[in-house]
């Protein structure tokens, strides 16, 4: 789920790029520095002649919480070099973070030290949240400032079901392209986007969780695919909620 997608413009052509989301980790089992590791390999991996690692998984203090970072870096079209961070840390069953990008290592610092402002708010209780964990939970829970729009559960009713992206793909009715990014255009950045989707009863995009991609593509295929529309998925006749996998593909022209 992406919460926050900052672009910050310098002097001249320099730029520097924060996104930040959450990853219900019911849907990961790995640690958080196997997590951060993860998506540092992954990155690499989708063009390992041109991307290296910089640093390796590594602990860092933001906001009087322990984050694990991992650091990367690339060739950009224009003969800059693109330095990425991957940014996470554990909280109330979320790993809380994302990318942070920039054009030098500095600019880099400077943009992960921005989560230096965020507030970690352990026992204020939120009206607007939902406890749907139990059938007595009311609103007021205490999620951490996560919040969650899905109504309580009846009891025995299953939350969702999980099928196959070959069969959401079968109930797929609307299908919005993403706009390529400009940013990875110039970096002739291309791939897929792997997104762990939620679609509700009536075929509407719920939720959404980045599984892999290159961070300047997940932002785009993440706003296109909220966008999709499905057909009632029925269970014994009934409507059901759905977690599936989504694949959004990019290809630069010529290739």
């Amino acid at each position: 789920m992406l919460l926050l997608l900052a672009d910050q413009k310098k002097e001249g052509t320099s730029f520097s790029t924060l996104a930040f989301g959450a990853f219900d980790l019911s849907l990961y089992s790995p640690t958080l520095p196997e997590f951060v590791s993860h998506y540092a390999r992954e990155h690499i991996n989708s063009d390992p002649e041109h991307r290296e690692a910089v640093k390796e998984t590594y602990s860092v203090e933001y906001a009087g919480r322990t984050f694990f970072r991992a650091d990367n870096k690339q060739p950009m079209g224009d003969g800059r070099t693109l330095y990425v961070a991957f940014v996470y840390t554990k909280f109330r069953g979320y790993y809380l973070g994302g990318f942070v990008s920039a054009d030098s290592p500095e600019g880099l610092d400077q943009a992960a030290n921005s989560l230096q402002g965020l507030s970690f708010r352990e026992n204020t209780p939120n009206p607007k949240c939902i406890m749907t964990g139990d059938e007595n939970s009311k609103p007021g829970g205490v999620l951490g400032g996560v919040i969650t729009s899905k109504p309580p559960l009846k009891p025995g009713q299953p939350q969702r079901v999980r099928v196959s992206q070959g069969v959401s793909t079968g109930l797929l009715t609307t299908k919005v392209q993403p706009q390529y990014p400009d940013d990875a255009k110039q970096a002739r950045i291309q791939g897929q986007v792997v997104l762990q989707a939620e679609i509700s009863k009536t075929g509407d995009i719920m939720d959404l969780a980045l599984i892999s991609g290159h961070p300047m593509l997940a932002p785009a295929a993440i706003e296109a695919v909220k966008q999709w529309k499905y057909k009632p998925y029925l269970l014994k006749g009934e409507p059901m909620n759905v977690e599936t996998q989504v694949t959004v593909n990019f290809v630069l022209s010529g290739h």
